[in-house]
């Protein structure tokens, strides 16, 4: 289930900057839905590409030790 949640990730990098500050324009819509602590932890995660990296390895890694473990 990791890959395709990489491969969502990946094309819509470009774009997660512009989305983080579309969600705090809508934050005031969002807030009930999500609450005001997961906007803005979510919003953070979107604006810096290096978080989106840091994300990404983080869903490689059991991957990786999976594909290790079939290998041995």
């Amino acid at each position: 289930m990791e890959t395709p949640a990489i491969l969502a990730i990946e094309m819509h990098k470009p774009l997660a900057n512009i989305g983080a500050h579309a969600m705090l324009a809508f934050a005031p819509f969002l807030v009930p839905f999500f609450g005001v602590d997961n906007v803005g932890a979510y919003s953070a995660i979107f604006r810096e590409r290096k978080n989106l990296d840091r994300l990404l390895d983080k869903l490689a890694e059991p991957a990786e030790v999976s594909l290790g473990a079939k290998e041995a």
